[in-house]
């Protein structure tokens, strides 16, 4: 095997030069199987929670997510939740 090049100090470089560095090198002469790294990331994503509310809740969340143009009964829910638990932590 070759011996692998050394990768240029990119913080010294702006976003054109270090663009054009890219189209212009094979990272195959800087990298090998050897430096890759396999990772396992939890996306962020959405959850599901479900809620056992009484109708008189439920209609009222229907009816200020409408008044408010959300797309739904859920997505106010979520965001009250939201708001609720970002500020009590």
């Amino acid at each position: 095997m070759a011996k692998k090049k050394k990768l240029p100090d990119f913080d010294k470089m702006t976003d054109e030069e270090e663009g054009e560095w890219f189209k212009t090198h094979d990272l195959t002469r800087y990298i090998d199987e050897t430096d890759i790294i396999h990772l396992d990331i939890d996306p962020p994503g959405k959850g599901v929670l479900q809620l056992r509310l009484s109708n008189r809740v439920i209609r009222k969340l229907e009816r200020l997510a409408r008044e408010n143009g959300l797309r739904g009964k859920s997505t106010l829910a979520g965001m009250v939740l939201t708001n609720y638990v970002d500020k009590a932590a």
